[in-house]
């Protein structure tokens, strides 16, 4: 998205959000703080990115919406991942593939298992990477995500022959 664009859905999500906490729609909140939380962090600007996906997170756990919950976690785990804040970043993608588990979410859990290989292989951790990038494929194909599965598949081969990695 262009600057200008990026700065309409962000005034637009944010009327979003006001109309929603005047409705009482705490599940129309949620969403509004997670998409500006996404506009942040395309901005750059992971403090906010930060506390909107952390309100977020907080109202789905008020609406029980687990799938919901699970993605604003591991929306946050990339902030900590662009921190450097592994050990957070590990902790919400656990927590967020422990929910994906217990919905049932097989996207959500390749999803999950994708985060936390490319966080392992940050770690220097790659046998734990290549485990976790083939169970995220393997949830990926049961879903038919063949795209997502054969970009993950390509992670792993680039793991067999450094040089092909950028």
């Amino acid at each position: 998205m262009q600057r200008d664009q990026l700065e309409e859905a962000e005034k637009a999500f944010g009327e979003a959000l006001e109309l929603s906490k005047e409705a009482q729609n705490v599940q129309g909140q949620a969403i509004a703080l997670g998409e500006l939380g996404d506009i942040y962090m395309q901005r750059d600007r992971l403090k906010e990115a930060e506390k909107a996906f952390g309100e977020a997170l907080e109202l789905f756990k008020e609406a029980q919406n687990v799938q919901n919950q699970a993605i604003a976690l591991r929306r946050l785990g990339h902030i900590y991942i662009y921190r450097d804040q592994l050990e957070e970043a590990e902790k919400a993608f656990g927590e967020a593939l422990a929910l994906t588990r217990e919905a049932h979410d097989m996207w959500g859990q390749a999803e999950n298992q994708r985060s936390l290989g490319n966080l392992y292989i940050h770690q220097g951790q790659p046998e734990k990477a290549r485990n976790t990038y083939q169970e995220s494929i393997h949830c990926y194909q049961l879903v038919n995500c063949i795209l997502d599965a054969a970009e993950v598949q390509n992670i792993l081969d680039s793991m067999q022959c450094p040089y092909l990695y950028i």
